[in-house]
């Protein structure tokens, strides 16, 4: 489902594991492009944000037992709709399976906010991802976005994935695992102050992106 166009630009790739680091790849000559958004210090991402929606007024729970998956996504999307902006989680544990970034949409976590991966498989979409330098059918990570620009994650909360979902592929679940942030052919990505827990798969994997803070 991505162009050939893809594979003929100057990506960064990493993966942060539980583990070892694997080798990041940057293209510094990629840092300033002609028309795009920068923050302080030419940080990329959306500058000022147009407008902040908070999570709770679109039905999230923040209880720790109820998906709310759907009333996250509604908030990014009204956000994406509206010409851009924060899509605010405050303090609470959050249940959720993938969550798409939209074009110029930032997802602000507050302190004491927990983003936490739901246990089902079905929660991720498929599509194609990069596994051990190849290009397959897998879970797309617990926060995704494709082909989006001027996007984030920042904010001092947490993001914690489901240890039922890590790992390798195998014979009972044969896709490649949910990794658990995941921007694949974006520009311009910015991460900030939160933390992350996941156990035996990648907590960051941009993929065949450009700009990233």
């Amino acid at each position: 489902m991505f162009h050939k166009d893809l594979a003929r630009r100057s990506f960064l790739k990493t993966g942060l594991l539980a583990a070892p680091l694997s080798s990041a790849l940057v293209n510094p000559g990629m840092a300033k492009e002609k028309g795009r958004a920068a923050g302080p210090k030419g940080h990329p991402g959306p500058s000022k944000p147009k407008l902040t929606l908070n999570v709770r007024e679109f039905g999230a729970t923040g209880d720790g037992a109820t998906k709310d998956t759907a009333a996250i996504q509604q908030t990014i999307d009204r956000c994406w709709v509206l010409g851009g902006g924060e899509a605010l989680v405050p303090a609470g544990n959050y249940l959720t399976g993938a969550i798409a970034l939209r074009s110029n949409t930032v997802l602000r976590l507050d302190q004491d906010a927990i983003i936490r991966g739901t246990p089902d498989f079905a929660d991720y979409p498929v599509t194609q991802v990069r596994w051990e330098g190849n290009w397959i059918q897998g879970r797309l990570g617990l926060i995704y976005a494709l082909d989006a620009a001027h996007i984030g994650v920042v904010g001092p909360g947490k993001i914690i994935g489901n240890s039922a979902l890590s790992g390798r592929p195998n014979a009972q679940n044969p896709l490649r695992h949910p990794s658990l942030i995941e921007p694949i052919g974006c520009h311009d990505v910015r991460f900030e102050d939160f933390s992350t827990e996941y156990h035996v798969m990648w907590c960051l994997h941009a993929t065949y992106c450009e700009n990233v803070v």
